[in-house]
């Protein structure tokens, strides 16, 4: 079948996909606003070869090809858009209709209930495809409509699944309107090289779902940057579809690309001690150790186990120079166990970071991400600027230039997407959890080293979604840095476990027990490194067993009474009360200092 332009008076142009505030006349044509995330995805994948390489691996589909399929999904990703009851969210801006609609549906589940309704079979049935055999279009029927619930799930979770009629959300001229559009997009996007190329249909289908979580998340980032009108500026009047294209949506997503800082930066090379911390001139034996270790390509993981202050976050950073440096990664996000470690390994990071990058092009982005991150001293706003003029849909449903903006002024999913990111482990975990925006975060992991920092202080449950965590993002080929004082072997062991079960690979015999040591994980390389420690944090503790509170409480009184400092920490915050009141009954109050979770953010902080 062949297509024809769409003409500027077809009535696609009727309807709006953005809009300024209720009684303005500003309004964005819907299918332009579709040519936008369009445009953005095909700059994405044109600029950040390595995000492109990785959805091929994953879809078995040549380059050229894949490009196609994914810029016509990102262009269908609005269709719901073209339903009367959406439409009439803004009655002063929709077609007349000789009845009224009840939004009741989302817009991106309409979406997916018009694509199973009318265009799936419809699809399916072309005269373009070369199927070998009569099952392969049962395969395409299935992969087309994972990808197309990827593209609508671009809200940060799947559409859900409509029984109900079409004619209950969608006139007939919606429904013929959208289908033009979408012909429209197949004529520009569907090229021969895509349709009738080698589709390795099987490949496809058994990747269908893997796959479609990671659509999802390009999906949601290109609807985010592509609903921004600083860069995508409002306009309804009618033009030819390809002209739009090329000369509006494509610039238009390489300048919101450019401000966003979402694309990779050049790394530099190999640093030296002096080249990459100020201060330090000679590195401690863990830093010797992460200096020499052998690193090549592919998935790493190294688990480096030292006393506090003996240099570990120092060591983690020479090793995630030398990982982005060989091209093994273009990015990190160091996950830490709480917000108040969290803001000062951000601290630690602000002096190093740029250090690991060459500066060419738009500086790379460090952010900071936890729920009360806006309270902390240093973070600054670095991705990209609010657009103005966002509006809502309805009570509730917030369009995507307010859900972008109001996630680059306080959300922390954008951290995973900055070059450099520094947060709580939970943001981190939430990319392997049934949660809004999981996607997006799995997305941001793409090609980072994962830093973790106090591995150990995960209790059962985190540790078990870290390893799950881990799996997920050495199949995906990115390395981890886990950093510990007390990691038990058991803890150690099982961790290694996942990363080599994510790789593909068995788990190779970790037989050394002593401390400090770094154990490296690698493509070509598995290792284990007993270290000395540092001279001046080298130290032997004595323990004594306790089985009477009362007696801690005299051991406590006895050595505060002596000038000693001390200090009790306990399971949980009920304890640390009952503790403190316990010893102001025998110490003056004022020599004591009560400190738990359930303080005032800002008391916390200071």
């Amino acid at each position: 079948m062949t297509y024809t332009a769409a003409s500027t008076t077809s009535k696609c142009f009727d309807y709006w996909g953005k809009a300024s505030q209720e009684g303005e006349p500003k309004w964005h044509a819907l299918v332009y606003h579709c040519l936008d995330v369009a445009a953005t995805i095909d700059r994405l994948i044109d600029r950040d070869r390595r995000l492109l390489d990785h959805f091929v691996q994953l879809s078995g589909l040549p380059a050229a090809a894949l490009g196609g399929w994914l810029r016509f999904f990102a262009a269908l990703h609005d269709l719901g858009k073209f339903a009367s009851s959406f439409q009439q969210l803004r009655n002063d801006l929709a077609p007349a209709r000789e009845k009224s609609f009840f939004y009741t549906v989302r817009h991106d589940s309409l979406g997916y209930l018009l694509w199973t309704k009318r265009l799936s079979a419809w699809w399916v049935q072309k005269d373009w495809w070369r199927f070998t055999d009569a099952s392969e279009s049962d395969y395409l029927a299935e992969v087309l409509s994972q990808w197309m619930q990827a593209v609508t799930g671009h809200h940060g979770m799947p559409p859900k699944i409509v029984n109900g009629d079409l004619r209950a959300h969608f006139d007939p001229v919606d429904e013929e309107a959208a289908t033009r559009f979408a012909e429209e997009a197949a004529r520009m996007f569907l090229t021969p090289e895509v349709t009738q190329g080698p589709l390795a249909l099987k490949t496809m289908y058994r990747q269908g779902k893997p796959f479609s979580w990671w659509l999802a998340g390009l999906a949601v980032l290109a609807d985010w940057l592509g609903s921004n009108n600083t860069f995508f500026a409002y306009r309804n009047d009618p033009m030819p579809l390809e002209c739009y294209w090329r000369e509006i949506a494509l610039p238009s997503a390489d300048r919101a690309l450019d401000d966003a800082g979402v694309l990779p930066n050049t790394p530099v090379g190999p640093l030296g001690m002096t080249e990459l911390f100020n201060g330090i001139r000679e590195p401690t034996p863990l830093q010797a150790a992460a200096l020499e270790a052998h690193v090549g390509d592919g998935a790493h993981l190294f688990l480096v186990e030292d006393v506090t202050g003996a240099g570990k976050t120092e060591a983690a950073f020479i090793l995630l120079n030398r990982l982005l440096a060989i091209g093994a990664a273009s990015g990190a996000y160091l996950a830490l166990p709480t917000m108040a470690t969290a803001n000062a390994m951000y601290r630690r990071t602000a002096r190093v970071y740029r250090r690991l990058f060459s500066g060419d092009g738009q500086p790379a982005s460090l952010v900071l991400a936890h729920g009360s991150r806006s309270l902390g001293d240093g973070f600054r706003d670095s991705v990209m600027p609010v657009a103005p003029n966002a509006g809502e849909y309805d009570r509730g449903e917030a369009d995507a230039g307010a859900r972008c903006n109001a996630w680059l002024a306080a959300g922390s999913k954008r951290a995973l997407l900055a070059q450099m990111g520094v947060g709580t482990i939970d943001q981190a975990l939430l990319a392997i959890l049934a949660s809004r925006h999981q996607s997006l975060r799995l997305l941001g992991l793409l090609d980072k080293v994962l830093i973790v920092d106090e591995v150990h202080a995960s209790d059962a449950y985190m540790h078990r979604l870290l390893c799950e965590l881990l799996a997920a993002h050495a199949k995906s080929g990115g390395s981890a840095i886990l950093l510990s004082a007390t990691l038990p072997k058991k803890m150690r062991d099982e961790l290694v476990a996942a990363f080599c079960d994510g790789v593909g690979r068995p788990v190779p015999p970790l037989p050394e027990t002593g401390y400090p040591l770094l154990t490296q994980i690698g493509p070509d390389d598995d290792r284990q490194e007993v270290v000395a420690t540092r001279d001046s944090v080298a130290r032997t503790l004595g323990f004594s067993l306790f089985t009477d509170e009362q007696a801690v409480l005299d051991w406590i009184v006895a050595r505060a009474e002596s000038g000693r400092c001390v200090a009790w920490v306990r399971n949980t915050v009920t304890d640390a009360v009952a503790a403190y009141r316990a010893l102001a009954e025998r110490l003056d109050p004022a020599r004591l200092e009560l400190f738990h979770a359930r303080f005032a953010m800002g008391d916390r902080l200071r």
